[in-house]
């Protein structure tokens, strides 16, 4: 009975790994092919390819194959500092689901166009890749691609004529082209309306035209988290569609050339944690709705023409932005005080204003782990006390152009950046000075001795 019962067990265990085996299929001889005159082509400085060898192209580094068919489903080539050409027949790999060459150079060259081939395709990222010349049109064939970068801040340029082969990506939720030229796109954003699945849109730093945000009445796009615009001339006023996207989290407009007021629908994003409009014209008052944003990490609005009392406004706005940890409204005409409100926010980090008045004692004891104090070019007087030393976490002081008085007392050993000239200091500087590892230092126009 023993005997019989080892035997079926046996039996048993020979069948499951017959099935194992027969599940996991063998590499498809065409498409090893395709791989090996890929790797004759290409030129690999770092050796990342030296297991591109023996029949089970699956178990090469960056090729991964589907178990129940044996077919290449995934290239996963990015960071290889691949160069050198890029053979066609990599066109054979008919299944391709996932292709990354990221991170290459490829010395300038188009992207090949018979990447429009994959039908498969949900996953491609060709960003920092080195390819120049214009997208081809072909892209817009990957009706089931889902994430997409051909982001690029190398020497070569890549150029778009027109947006109509991005409006054909309609399973697109990722779409990343920064750092292309798009100054003849001029349908862009009318193209990425038609992507109604879309949650990450970044085209920031793209030579987008001058584009009036506002010709879009109806948007598609409400499944938006990320929007990255920043460093285009768009020449526009803040869209009012940008304020139904309950999901967005992240809006970074800046140097964008907007002007007009930030309207008090701002207060709609219950989501968001970052909002960058600095370096606009954005006028008027800080709209009182933000007072509903708790959910704030990182607020930058400096270098507009934004007015008002900030201590009034701050102390409705800011108590429940527990999570705030930068605040900057540096280099606009806002006036009040830090006191009744800064003394309570407890994760501020980094802080840039430009308002006027003395510096409160407390702020050198704030309970905020404060990295950063950034209060140059205003009309702050007083003078530095000597409980500075006790900020542990600061590493960057910039009170430069103030009409700060007296001497200067130590510093934390933390602080790597300092910058205290165009004041009225004197005295000498502390021994202890000689011993911080500062990066940056700059006392000038002082009267120090």
């Amino acid at each position: 009975m023993g005997n019989t019962m080892n035997g079926l067990l046996m039996a048993l265990a020979l069948l499951c790994l017959t099935i194992n085996f027969r599940e996991i299929a063998a590499c498809i001889s065409t498409e090893r092919d395709a791989l090996v005159a890929f790797n004759t082509s290409i030129k690999d400085p770092d050796g990342r390819l030296h297991s591109w060898h023996g029949e089970n192209c699956c178990s090469w580094s960056g090729v991964s194959c589907s178990k129940k068919t044996g077919h290449v489903i995934k290239l996963d080539l990015g960071e290889y500092t691949l160069n050198g050409q890029i053979n066609p027949s990599l066109s054979g790999l008919t299944r391709l689901v996932y292709l990354n060459l990221s991170q290459s150079d490829f010395g300038g060259v188009p992207i090949p166009e018979f990447i429009g081939c994959f039908k498969m395709l949900r996953y491609l990222d060709l960003s920092h890749a080195g390819f120049g010349g214009t997208v081809p049109p072909q892209l817009g064939n990957l009706s089931r691609l889902s994430f997409l970068d051909l982001s690029s801040s190398g020497s070569h340029v890549i150029t778009a004529d027109d947006f109509q082969w991005v409006s054909k990506l309609t399973s697109l939720r990722y779409l990343d082209l920064s750092w292309l030229y798009l100054a003849a796109s001029v349908d862009w954003l009318q193209a990425v309306n038609m992507l109604h699945l879309l949650e990450v849109l970044r085209l920031n730093d793209a030579s987008l035209p001058a584009t009036d945000l506002n010709s879009v009445s109806q948007i598609n796009f409400t499944a938006l988290k990320v929007i990255d615009l920043k460093n285009n001339e768009l020449n526009s006023s803040l869209p009012d569609w940008i304020w139904n996207l309950s999901s967005l989290s992240d809006l970074d407009l800046s140097s964008c050339e907007l002007s007009g007021r930030i309207p008090d629908e701002l207060g709609k994003l219950a989501a968001l944690q970052f909002i960058g409009l600095g370096n606009n014209k954005l006028n008027r008052a800080i709209p009182r709705s933000m007072s509903r944003l708790c959910n704030l990490v990182h607020i930058d609005l400096s270098r507009n023409i934004l007015s008002g009392n900030l201590s009034e406004a701050a102390r409705s706005m800011f108590p429940c932005m527990k999570k705030l940890q930068i605040l900057n409204l540096a280099d606009n005409k806002l006036t009040g005080q830090l006191s009744g409100w800064l003394e309570h926010m407890a994760s501020l980090e980094v802080l840039d204003l430009s308002i006027r008045g003395a510096l409160p004692d407390w702020i050198w004891n704030f309970s905020s782990p404060m990295a950063s104090l950034n209060v140059s070019m205003n009309n702050i007087t007083g003078e530095l006390p000597a409980s500075l030393v006790r900020s542990k976490m600061l590493i960057t002081l910039n009170i430069r152009h103030n009409q700060l008085e007296g001497y200067i007392p130590d510093m934390p050993n933390s602080v790597r950046v300092l910058d205290l000239s165009h004041n009225n200091l004197s005295g000498s500087l502390p021994q202890s000075f000689g011993d911080k590892e500062l990066q940056y230092l700059s006392l000038s126009h002082n009267s120090l001795s």
